[in-house]
């Protein structure tokens, strides 16, 4: 079995993402993020998710930093990589 390579999502995003969430359900987590609650929860948690879920989870709000007031503050990756430019 090979090993996953996992990513910490920095906590300024979960904050930031949390602002976003009109209501903490499955549903809107999923519609807004794509990703499960079960994932929503490790990231509240500062806990590490798989590589490829991170990547995406990345993109599909990496396109929030283009809109003026999306996010307080410009989104860094756990890597220190800023993916608001």
């Amino acid at each position: 079995m090979a090993l996953q390579k996992l990513t910490v999502i920095d906590p300024v995003i979960v904050t930031q993402m949390a602002s976003m969430l009109p209501r903490y359900t499955a549903e809107e987590i999923q519609t807004l993020f794509g990703i499960s609650l079960n994932t929503w929860g490790k990231l509240r948690k500062g806990e590490p998710i798989r590589d490829s879920v991170a990547a995406r989870l990345l993109d599909r709000i990496e396109p929030r930093t283009t809109m003026p007031d999306a996010w307080a503050v410009p989104l860094v990756t756990a890597a220190g990589h800023n993916v608001s430019a």
